[in-house]
């Protein structure tokens, strides 16, 4: 599931899941919107945060 699918689907804001997970705001707004991948670090801290369902996979390939 892409990034921005599990926000609207939980309806999270960047701000919240920025308080949830200790990644800046901008810096989610850039994965929300595909301009940037995850480093390893923050990729495992989303993958956390999300149960699973936000994968590394998930930022480099379109979801079926």
């Amino acid at each position: 599931m892409k990034f921005k699918e599990y926000l609207n689907q939980e309806n999270l804001s960047l701000a919240k899941f920025s308080k949830l997970s200790a990644i800046p705001e901008p810096t989610l707004n850039k994965y929300k919107y595909e301009n940037r991948i995850p480093q390893r670090e923050n990729m495992l801290i989303i993958t956390q945060h999300t149960n699973g369902a936000v994968k590394a996979n998930d930022f480099y390939y379109e979801s079926q």
